[in-house]
């Protein structure tokens, strides 16, 4: 067990807490591993790697008659390295490939896994399941991606670890069974986070109830900047740990005497890390100073340090009458009651838990985790006063010492969290990059820019120390920091430095992309080059090579040298083929069989002539990525295009339900599983992915046109109503280079026919239901309800009120209708024909829902106008019909408001009447003549032109006070 636990350690001090190691890893390994090879004991214990062990010790013995050259050791030491990555692959997902000294990992996992199994029978190993569930933990975070079989396996060992600690806790009271059991709630809380499983909060206060650790979340005044004058409120917490609860945590390691300068050791002074702070040019304190209620007067130092801080008119900041400001008294509570690490570790923990259950980018998000980790790096101090003295405030204000800390690994992760945060502010941002850059270079023992001396060299803490407490917090790897300090430097512009650090990381896209910036692109295929001449021949090496040059070769060495399972090559493979379409100098296959899980040929002849042949390609190679590795929805999504691109809709849809069930935020491919149904007719199963699609992402206009043609076939008019306003909303907003299209003649009357008719049946039900009730005495009434309630049917009375019901929704749609066509008509850019249609469609609306006729003349004369404003319409003999029939139809309103006026009191010589028919016949006639123009004989125009002349004569008739009219 101890073996197993040395193995895990080194691994962990190798690539997390550092400092690194000095002697030559190789010859270490080597000497670890012909010590195991000559144990009997170990051998059958670490069988499952015997195999790999044999190989390196026959590397060794070669190497001891025949001395390798530097580069043939370099190649050999990349092989073996390459051999042991592969067994670490855990459900495709390949590890990190510049991972130092991973035979350290490889071995504690098989001696852990192999004591786990055997410790159910045995009393001795009652740590082995916990550290077991450590070394899974850490291998998952070796990885990319989390994955299944590492979940299932941690989440069982730690089940069982707390089962038995929790049993021990119950029918002990000894604090080192509490400590430990508060310890396996927060290590299974943190295993949820590294492998994105819900509630890990649940973990975290089950922690925290066992430790007795006190906390709040609360609020306090206080001022947080040099130049504030009134103290607003601050986020704080207040946390005190148990009464009695001695730190045992802090030393269960032997921690042995460091003599250091002056004759003090380790012990007596204490771990430093260098905790930077903010410059005398930041306006920002470097912690929150609070005040209580009742504080009035002004801390004399604080008054002296503001005034030396003030700015003057020369600076530019404040004007000459600006008053110097002055900071209130701190003051000291609970702030400053000293926490056990392991109460330390579980408010990192809520503090993590406040970040994963967030937005990211919120700034309430960051209020709250600054509380915690201003809590954590509070400066311990012995005063019990409520203020403290001069010297010791201008001490605390002015100097850069360097923090005293209760653990290592505690603070450099609250030091790190709260540098992330820092990021993201104006004042603090540059305080935050070299803070993160001083906790990269405390992992080597090399001079750098943050330790740039032997003395802060030597007092660094030991590795023990570092290494007490990892498991209980998130602090990441060492290439993990590294990776995103270069992604900072990089969005701040400082683009060289972060190649050089993603070069070192052999992050080579991001790398090129440093390079591109910096006008250096051709660099990086150089340091490639000369990597793979020295023997550093990996998987990923080769598949950057790939993408440097765009030749395919590469990546097939890529995947040889994997055994098939790096697929990022497969990815790169099928990106080649999907951008470019295959050459006949492309590598080929031997199958003719094209279907997604056999490889097309690229050279044959069909290449050449099939313009969908380099899909093919494309997707042969993205299915067999998520054959190695399944969680990539960015490679599902393309192969759902690829498919939809060749037409096979189930393919297609199957991949884009995979993309949803990974990431379903992703509201494009929502979009296109909606799509696909649609393309199936199915409106039904189309309907609910379009609305998780807009839950998504309600800025797509595609999306509400599909939403809109679904809502139509599923008769959901209002619905459909609500899709037209908003795409009308997106044409009046968007440019044009958006090119939002115009709502379409048969939405609208679709939409217009299908709510009148819902309004037709809901008012023949509503009368069906009343003539029903209506025909029912009341004892015959009170005989069916019986029957009905015996029987299980619904009485005339809930009919009653569903018909009610639906008659009431139906007429709410038509005033949205009504609404939806007012938008339309009034709004701007349409064209003729666009305006032809809609305005027939409101006067038919207007007709079926009973408007005056006046108002439907009023649409009839609108529409008359629009006809005639369509350049030589007279000379289109389907025009000229459809003016002559809207000709018709005013003439006929205009008669039949005429007649209804004739009663006696009216007669026709009334001047409104007399006014109205006159302009009836002038537009008669002015539309006769007018077609006329157009045709050299009367008898050859349209049958509509005499009909036209017979309704004018009547008119005329009417006019001249026709008897018959009277």
């Amino acid at each position: 067990e101890l073996m197993g636990i040395a193995f895990l350690n080194l691994f962990l001090q190798q690539n997390y807490t550092g400092p690194s190691i000095d002697n030559d890893s190789s010859t270490g390994t080597q000497n670890i591993v012909k010590q195991l090879h000559e144990s009997t004991a170990t051998r059958n214990i670490v069988g499952q790697v015997h195999e790999l062990l044999e190989p390196l010790l026959d590397e060794e013995e070669t190497h001891t008659i025949n001395p390798p050259t530097s580069k043939d050791e370099t190649e050999m030491e990349g092989t073996r390295k390459n051999r042991i990555l592969s067994e670490l692959v855990v459900d495709g997902e390949w590890p990190c490939q510049i991972v130092v000294d991973p035979v350290y990992l490889l071995l504690a996992r098989a001696i852990l896994t192999f004591l786990s199994d055997t410790a159910l029978s045995s009393t001795r190993l009652r740590l082995a399941r916990l550290w077991c569930a450590r070394s899974a933990t850490t291998h998952q975070r070796l990885l990319y991606h989390p994955t299944t079989t590492l979940w299932t396996e941690v989440n069982t060992l730690y089940t069982h670890s707390l089962q038995h600690t929790t049993h021990n806790t119950t029918s002990s009271s000894n604090n080192t069974t509490t400590i430990l059991a508060s310890m396996t709630n927060v290590e299974f809380g943190l295993a949820h986070l590294h492998f994105n499983q819900p509630h890990p909060e649940k973990w975290f206060h089950a922690a925290k109830e066992i430790s007795g650790l006190s906390m709040d979340v609360t609020g306090k005044m206080g001022v947080r900047t040099k130049y504030q004058t009134k103290p607003t409120a601050q986020m704080t917490v207040v946390a005190t740990s148990k009464d009695g609860v001695e730190d045992l945590l802090n030393h269960a390691v032997y921690q042995p005497p460091i003599t250091k300068t002056g004759g003090k050791t380790e012990e007596e002074e204490g771990m430093t890390i260098r905790g930077l702070q903010h410059g005398a040019d930041s306006i920002l304190l470097e912690q929150v100073r609070y005040v209580d209620d009742d504080v009035t007067e002004v801390h004399p130092a604080i008054e002296t340090r503001a005034s030396e801080l003030s700015p003057t008119a020369e600076d530019g900041v404040l004007p000459d009458d600006s008053p110097p400001t002055t900071e209130p008294a701190p003051t000291h509570d609970t702030h400053s009651n000293t926490l056990t690490v392991l109460d330390q570790t579980i408010l990192l923990s809520l503090c993590l838990d406040v970040k994963a259950h967030n937005p990211h980018n919120d700034a309430l998000t960051h209020e709250e985790m600054t509380a915690y980790l201003e809590r954590l790096l509070l400066l311990q101090t012995n005063s019990s006063h409520s203020s403290v003295s001069e010297e010791e405030y201008l001490a605390n204000q002015k100097s850069d010492k360097e923090h005293q800390c209760d653990d290592w690994m505690v603070y450099s992760t609250a030091l790190l969290e709260r540098a992330w945060l820092e990021c993201e502010g104006t004042h603090s941002r540059e305080r935050a990059i070299l803070q993160i850059q001083a906790l990269v270079d405390q992992h080597t023992n090399r001079f750098t820019l943050t330790q740039s001396t032997y003395e802060s060299i030597e007092s660094s803490a030991p590795v023990q120390q570092r290494l007490h407490n990892l498991h209980s917090l998130v602090y990441p790897s060492q290439y993990s920091i590294k990776r995103d300090l270069g992604e900072r430097y990089a969005k701040m512009g400082i683009v060289s430095t972060a190649a050089e650090l993603f070069l070192e990381l052999e992050l080579y896209n991001d790398a090129i992309e440093c390079y591109r910036i910096a006008g250096k692109q051709t660099l990086a295929t150089e340091l490639v080059q000369k990597r793979l001449e020295k023997g550093d021949k990996t998987p990923r090496m080769y598949a950057a090579l790939g993408d440097l040059t765009g030749e395919i070769h590469y990546y097939e060495t890529a995947l040889e040298l994997s055994n098939g399972k790096y697929s990022a090559a497969y990815v790169s493979l099928g990106s080649h083929y999907l951008a470019n379409k295959p050459s006949s100098a492309a590598a080929s296959g031997t199958e003719e069989k094209e279907t997604e899980t056999t490889k097309p040929t690229p050279n044959d002849e069909k290449a050449l002539t099939d313009p969908s042949h380099h899909l093919r390609l494309a997707c042969y190679n993205f299915h067999k990525a998520v054959e190695c590795k399944h969680l990539l929805p960015e490679i599902w999504f393309k192969l759902g295009v690829i498919h939809m691109r060749l037409s096979e809709w189930d393919e297609a849809l199957f991949a884009f339900s995979e993309v949803v069930q990974q990431e379903p935020e992703e509201a494009d491919a929502w979009a296109n599983v909606a799509a696909i149904h649609m393309r199936k007719l199915r409106p039904e199963m189309a309907y609910p992915a379009l609305n998780e699609s807009l839950k998504r992402r309600r800025s797509n206009w595609r999306v509400w046109q599909s939403k809109l043609y679904t809502c139509i076939d599923l008769k959901k008019y209002d619905e459909a109503v609500q899709a037209c306003q908003t795409l009308l909303e997106f044409r009046n907003k968007k440019n044009q280079s958006e090119k939002v299209p115009p709502l379409e003649e048969k939405c609208v009357r679709g939409i217009v026919g299908g709510s009148l008719s819902d309004l037709d049946d809901a008012l023949r039900v509503c009368l069906d239901v009343s003539a029903e009730a209506a025909k029912c005495s009341s004892t015959d009434k009170t005989e069916d309800q019986k029957d009905d309630i015996i029987s299980g049917t619904d009485s005339a009375e809930d009919k009653n009120q569903r018909s009610k019901a639906a008659l009431d929704s139906a007429k709410r749609t038509i005033e949205r209708v009504n609404g939806l066509l007012k938008q339309l008509s009034s709004s701007r850019g349409s064209s003729a024909s666009d305006t032809i249609w809609l305005l027939e469609t409101i006067i038919y609306f207007h007709q079926r829902i009973g408007k005056p006729k006046s108002v439907i003349l009023e649409d009839y004369m609108k529409l008359h106008r629009t006809l005639q404003a369509v350049n030589g319409w007279e000379k289109d003999l389907d025009l000229v019909k459809k003016v002559c029939d809207v000709a018709l139809e005013i003439s006929d309103l205009h008669m039949h408001t005429v007649t209804a006026d004739h009663d006696g009191s009216n007669s026709v010589e009334n001047s409104s009447n007399r006014e109205s028919l006159i302009k009836c016949r002038y537009l008669l006639n002015r539309l006769v003549s007018k077609i006329a123009t157009g045709y050299v004989d009367d008898q050859l125009g349209p049958e509509e032109v005499q009909v036209l002349k017979t309704k004018m004569a009547e008119v005329q008739r009417m006019i001249d006070g026709d008897s018959t009219i009277r």
